[in-house]
């Protein structure tokens, strides 16, 4: 008798679901590629991309919670800060306090004056849609041009997507054919113990395998990887427990089988966020 999976399928049985997926990350993974290794504005259009397709995604989940979210509000809220990043990445200027406070405050303004001027009023549920926003999708995104435009840049960026990747397919694998244990039923059902241990182990000797390729050292290779691998569960955690409050499986349907761009990113933004900071601060060591 064929254990049934977590979603109630057999597991021994390929789903439409795991077919759409490869299809996806077939197409998508290579571009995704394409444009980190070429860096540049290339990397920044498909990062800015990202962010403007997975604002809509976000206006939703603010819907469902009565929140309002006006889209070109939102648009600004995730174009600034990367477009900012960009721009300060020479030197890493945005880093100073004055640009920290402009990536805020700017989409904040906007928002607040557009609705002073609406016959009904939503100053509180904008600034708070807003924040999220600019925080969230828009800031950590920034992180990934911010992340490419170091010295290795490349480097690390090749070894985030090794992390993120090996340790989500591992999961993904290994949790639907041994998981038992879940980590937090309440917001991700369909996350184990089991599945998060065999991601942590294959990103971490993805990033390190391809770290060492890429010619880092050994120390720096397995500290990016380590960081990634931490990062990159709690990433997905924390956008399905803004799934689980907006009432919501997905955040959309833009990927078969993978859901939106929030779905897809959610792990990859946060990695790169924490391995941005990473470098940074031991760049003497590494």
């Amino acid at each position: 008798m064929k254990r049934p999976g977590l979603a109630g399928q057999p597991q021994s049985r390929p789903d439409s679901s795991l077919k759409a997926r490869v299809v996806t990350a077939v197409i998508g993974g290579p571009l995704v590629l394409v444009a980190l290794w070429t860096g540049g504005v290339a990397w920044l259009f498909v990062v800015g991309l990202v962010g403007l397709l997975g604002a809509p995604e976000l206006g939703r989940l603010y819907g469902r919670g009565q929140w309002k979210a006006p889209m070109d509000v939102l648009l600004l809220a995730v174009l600034w800060p990367i477009g900012l990043a960009y721009l300060a990445s020479d030197g890493l200027a945005g880093a100073s306090l004055p640009g920290i406070i402009a990536v805020l405050v700017v989409p904040l303004v906007y928002g607040l004056v557009r609705e002073l001027f609406r016959p009904e009023p939503h100053l509180l549920s904008t600034a708070a849609a807003t924040a999220v926003t600019v925080l969230y999708w828009g800031g950590l995104l920034a992180h990934l041009v911010l992340l490419r435009a170091l010295p290795q840049g490349l480097e690390y960026g090749l070894v985030l997507v090794a992390g993120t990747w090996g340790a989500d397919m591992a999961a993904y694998f290994a949790g639907r054919r041994w998981g038992r244990r879940r980590i937090a039923p309440r917001l991700s059902p369909g996350k184990t113990w089991e599945g998060t241990v065999a991601g942590f182990i294959a990103g971490l000797g993805s990033a390190w395998v391809v770290g060492r390729a890429v010619g880092l050292p050994t120390l720096a290779a397995l500290a990016a990887g380590a960081a990634v691998v931490v990062a990159a569960p709690l990433g997905d955690l924390i956008e399905s427990g803004f799934k689980r409050e907006a009432g919501v499986k997905d955040s959309g349907t833009l990927l078969p089988g993978h859901g939106g761009l929030l779905d897809r990113f959610d792990s990859l933004i946060l990695a790169g966020t924490v391995l941005f900071y990473l470098v940074v601060g031991w760049q003497g060591l590494f």
